[in-house]
């Protein structure tokens, strides 16, 4: 798999800097964790790196394809609690047998069962979307603080593993304004004198995108401290582990 070599090798570049090379990690020129490499997020290449890094301590160090059966390990443990996350939406949503059915056809899915045999980013990100929308749920029926900071994580984490999960920022915002309008029989509407619950679902948004924020810029610092190639990354497309830049089809 392409993008799974891609991976590999990027991260098989990196190295957690010792004590006196800290200093070296907001430089994003020497950093030895920034990857310098941006069409997709960081976290996937972390996530690796660091469980990799801890399975070393425990037994030898992992060569490149320990390393790559490692991912893979991860990639069908992420994509099976998607699983279980597409039977809490439903059950929560509609009913038990609708999530149980929601959790087989998932679970017989071809692209799940292809995609879970390799270490790229779409297992990871399905399951960071999928967490994101229950608990934007939540904040949409509880309107509930936690719901709301659980909710930006999640999606901070689903945009630092790729950037095109980005519309579920519209999902955010269409929740809070759900939890504003919602009334107690299900019908849409708002009672003069709910000023309170307006301010709440404001608060409830705008907490959301901060920890999203948050979270984003933790898993994925340098977006922001090598932005340019950051940027620059944004213009092109994978194409065999390469990042190349379009061209105009004439």
């Amino acid at each position: 798999h392409p993008d799974e070599r891609a991976i590999l090798m990027k991260g098989g570049d990196m190295h957690t800097p010792s004590l006196p090379q800290l200093g070296q990690l907001l430089d994003p020129e020497i950093s030895p964790l920034n990857p310098r490499w941006f069409p997709y997020g960081s976290f996937p290449l972390y996530l690796l790196k660091f469980a990799g890094e801890a399975l070393g301590k425990i037994r030898e160090p992992l060569t490149l394809a320990g390393t790559a059966i490692l991912g893979r390990s991860l990639s069908a443990i992420l994509d099976t609690l998607s699983v279980l996350v597409v039977y809490l939406l439903g059950s929560r949503l509609y009913s038990r047998k609708v999530g149980l059915l929601g959790a087989v056809l998932t679970a017989f899915a071809v692209l799940h069962i292809q995609l879970s045999h390799f270490y790229a980013v779409e297992t990871v990100m399905t399951l960071f979307v999928l967490l994101t929308l229950l608990f934007l749920w939540r904040l949409m029926e509880r309107g509930s603080a936690w719901s709301a900071i659980l909710a930006g994580v999640f999606l901070g984490l689903a945009l630092a593993t790729k950037v095109s999960a980005a519309p579920l920022l519209l999902t955010a915002t269409g929740a809070g304004l759900l939890f504003i309008f919602k009334g107690d029989g299900g019908s849409l509407g708002i009672a003069p004198q709910a000023k309170g619950r307006v301010l709440r679902g404001i608060w409830l948004i705008l907490l959301t995108c901060a920890f999203a924020f948050l979270a984003f810029a933790i898993a994925q610092p340098y977006a922001f401290l090598d932005w340019r190639r950051f940027l620059a990354d944004g213009h092109g497309s994978l194409d065999g582990g390469r990042w190349l830049k379009l061209e105009p089809v004439h």
